[in-house]
């Protein structure tokens, strides 16, 4: 009688049983790497995210009007520049409806806005200082770049720049930490007071929102004013969260020191 070869029923017991040891690590490795995967995603999302935020912030506030940066609570306010140039002459000992200035730039059309010279202290604000002019607007430059600036109204500016430099400014912007979200607010006017969350816009398109990632942010915004020797210093404090992932970033933007 010829002997039959095959498995006996232990043997097919233990190669099922390794196999199923052998695809149960397989499936581990392969949730693990997914995970892993995931969570790697959700932090260059949420990096990204932190990015984005930080260099606009940064890039805006570096453009921003000397002396006009002011931190309030979760908010921080700033007077963007439009133009900027040096002035000719200006109404600094006698009131005048206009100034004559020569443009940084030569290819730039008529701009609106208000006028800022030597803007140094905490007044900028203040209208009774006098540091800003009513609403402006400057020409077209000429062929060799001499621009005239009017208003409506006599004006009287209470210094002349030591650089002769002047700015033509924007209304302001403030960015405000409400909660998780960060919003960035135009379109609202000057005050002398800085304006909090609750007195400022609520809805698009004065009202942007920047990112919704926002935890732990006490006290976002400070300021270093400038001294003898540096600029002075916005230093942004933002932690983002998603996903249970969790970045802190801070931030050191340099202001312009030139009034």
């Amino acid at each position: 009688m010829r002997r039959s070869n095959g498995f006996t029923l232990i043997e097919l017991v233990v190669v099922i049983v390794l196999m199923s040891l052998i695809s149960l690590a397989g499936v581990e490795v392969i949730r693990q790497s997914s995970q892993s995967y995931l969570k790697m995603s959700d932090r260059q999302a949420l990096g990204s995210a932190a990015r984005f935020v930080i260099e606009r912030m940064s890039r805006e506030l570096r453009s921003a009007l000397p002396g006009s940066v002011r931190v309030s609570g979760v908010c921080v306010e700033y007077m963007p520049v439009k133009v900027a140039g040096a002035y000719f002459s200006a109404p600094i000992e006698s009131a005048s409806t206009s100034m004559t200035v020569v443009r940084v730039s030569t290819d730039l059309e008529t701009e609106t806005g208000r006028i800022a010279i030597y803007p140094v202290g905490d007044d900028v604000y203040d209208s009774s200082s006098a540091i800003l002019s009513p609403d402006a607007s400057i020409g077209a430059p000429s062929a060799d770049n001499v621009s005239t600036i009017s208003w409506v109204g006599n004006h009287t500016f209470p210094f002349h720049s030591p650089t002769r430099r002047f700015y033509m400014i924007d209304s302001p912007v403030s960015y405000c930490v409400d909660g998780e979200y960060l919003f960035r607010y135009t379109n609202y006017g000057i005050a002398a007071v800085q304006p909090v969350v609750v007195d400022l816009p609520t809805a698009l398109p004065d009202r942007a929102l920047l990112v919704n990632q926002v935890t732990g942010a006490v006290t976002p915004f400070s300021v270093a004013e400038a001294g003898l020797t540096r600029n002075a210093i916005v230093m942004l404090t933002l932690t983002f969260s998603a996903a249970g992932e969790s970045i802190e970033v801070t931030h050191e933007a340099h202001l312009r020191n030139v009034p």
